[in-house]
């Protein structure tokens, strides 16, 4: 069915009208030249079976097709709309609920309505039976509204819910279509592309898989769980799909997060009425294995000495020219407190100086790890010699490419669209930014034969300045509180988890207390 259209015209009726049947409602479109805001009523055909008062709202631009349902109610006129979905809501499901709404609220021996259908009056036993949803409606609502955290105002991170995603509707090509980034309050943004809206998205991905013995299959996807009512989902359930398939501990533990964070939603949007059930998750004990299997653990307990830190400092300046941006953020990172994620949400303009004129690197609460605890405060980074030396490299790389001063991002990504640079808010989008230092960082390994990971020079600053905390007088307690103070703000045990993840002696060390200690316990034979 094809449409023409007047110039300047918002609503207008057009014919031929269409059948009423779910294909001619699909085969609807519009050709020629689409005006902004342009909607069209499209009637049906008369002896086509259309309830009396029905015509079809057609949005050409979006595609988007409402159903109308016109009627009087007191002496006034009155309009509701159903939104047409292909094989979810279509022309039997319209009629099943005028019929369900005449049932309710009109009275047939008068031709009368009691009462207005759109206010829709309920039952106390409708309305809980309305907060009744399964745990794939959870999902979609969770997915539409953007994560939103539990007992504070804002959104996830956008690498949560990255991770959230993927197993609550992931396992699946619907996955693609996610776009996932931190606005400037830290809050994570989840967006789709494709030009879908979440209610094409679901109906063009509807759950798949559900019988499926493959290997890993979303909670959206599973014949068991996505279908259960929220209210059903216990101790027992979980337990039972997380040993459905094979899972690492790690994996399972992730699984218990994402469902946690589906729970707490339906409390806060009130799915479950009045009497809340107990959380699913509660007492799920994780047998570990006795050794990690994340290929990354080998290097849990590295940290780099003098001659390391400067074995590394030349591969930084050897991939300058090849990999840019990312050589002088590795250099950076090796200098300071920062987290790989935290110093790649910086932008140029946080690097600036304080009240006094001493120069400083802002890292605004937004893009730390620890936003979420309490009240995050900016931490300040003095910009120290080595500091300094980093940032200098970095202005020229500016200078070797002038274009790269345009961009807000203190390490623009070198793949930039330029072409779009000039339009809208892509320049200060997250789409201009980098978001990895993996390959840089690899390239840095094969020059020069160094072991670790990326985030071993976070442990080995760390290392350090508790080191120089205890040759100020500290004891080791005291100076690890004292690190924590701006590694781990507002957590209740940020010190242990200082002393027990980021404070790690290099070999060096390790040889030369192992020998103090031989002294001690030799003697004269």
């Amino acid at each position: 069915m094809t449409t023409t259209t007047k110039v300047n015209t918002k609503v207008s009726t057009r014919e031929p009208r269409i059948k009423w049947n779910d294909e001619a409602i699909t085969d609807l479109n519009h050709v020629g030249t689409v005006i902004k805001r342009l909607r069209l009523e499209i009637k049906f055909k008369d002896k086509s079976g259309s309830p009396k008062g029905m015509s079809l709202r057609y949005t050409p631009k979006t595609n988007k097709k409402v159903f109308q349902y016109h009627y009087m109610f007191n002496g006034i006129k009155d309009v509701m709309a159903f939104e047409f979905i292909p094989g979810l809501f279509g022309t039997l499901q319209m009629e099943e609920a005028l019929l369900n709404l005449k049932k309710k609220y009109y009275d047939p021996s008068g031709s009368f309505w009691k009462f207005n259908p759109k206010d829709k009056v309920k039952t106390k036993a409708e309305v809980m039976t309305s907060q009744s949803k399964t745990v794939r409606e959870v999902i979609q609502r969770l997915l539409e509204d953007n994560y939103p955290r539990k007992s504070k105002v804002g959104k996830l991170a956008s690498v949560s819910q990255r991770q959230f995603s993927n197993i609550l509707i992931g396992q699946h090509k619907r996955l693609k279509h996610l776009n996932s980034y931190d606005n400037d309050k830290g809050w994570g943004v989840t967006e789709l592309d494709g030009g879908l809206t979440w209610s094409t998205f679901w109906t063009k991905y509807p759950p798949t898989n559900i019988q499926s013995k493959a290997k890993q299959v979303s909670i959206y996807d599973d014949g068991d769980i996505g279908p259960l009512l929220i209210d059903n989902l216990n101790n027992g359930v979980v337990k039972k799909f997380l040993n459905a398939r094979p899972r690492t501990p790690g994996g399972k533990k992730n699984h218990i997060k994402a469902i946690q964070c589906l729970w707490n939603y339906a409390i806060n949007n009130g799915f479950f009425g009045d009497n809340i059930p107990p959380d699913p998750t509660k007492d799920i004990n994780i047998v570990v294995d006795d050794e990690s299997n994340f290929l990354g653990s080998k290097w849990n307990d590295k940290s780099y000495d003098e001659e390391e830190r400067k074995i590394i400092d030349v591969g930084c300046i050897k991939i300058a020219r090849t990999r840019p941006f990312q050589s002088e953020c590795i250099m950076l990172l090796g200098t300071t407190v920062l987290r790989p994620e935290e110093a790649l949400k910086l932008k140029k303009s946080d690097v600036t100086k304080d009240t006094e004129g001493n120069p400083i690197i802002i890292v605004r609460k937004e893009i730390r790890k620890a936003r979420g605890r309490g009240r995050t405060k900016d931490l300040i980074v003095d910009i120290n010699g080595p500091i300094n030396r980093a940032l200098t490299r970095l202005n020229r790389q500016y200078n070797r490419n002038q274009k790269y001063k345009f961009i807000p991002w203190l390490f623009p990504h070198t793949r930039i669209n330029w072409a779009e640079v000039g339009t809208g808010n892509y320049a200060q989008s997250d789409k201009t930014r980098l978001k990895t230092l993996r390959t840089a960082w690899e390239d840095i390994r094969k020059l020069t034969g160094i072991s670790g990971s990326i985030k071993s020079l976070r442990k080995t600053y760390m290392t350090e300045e508790v080191k120089l905390q205890m040759s100020k007088g500290l004891s080791k307690v005291e100076a690890l509180v004292e690190v924590a103070k701006k590694s781990h703000p507002g957590s209740k045990d940020g010190a242990k988890t200082v002393g027990r993840f980021y404070n790690k002696e290099t070999r060096k060390d390790q040889i030369k207390r192992s020998n103090e200690l031989g002294k001690v316990f030799s003697f004269k034979r």
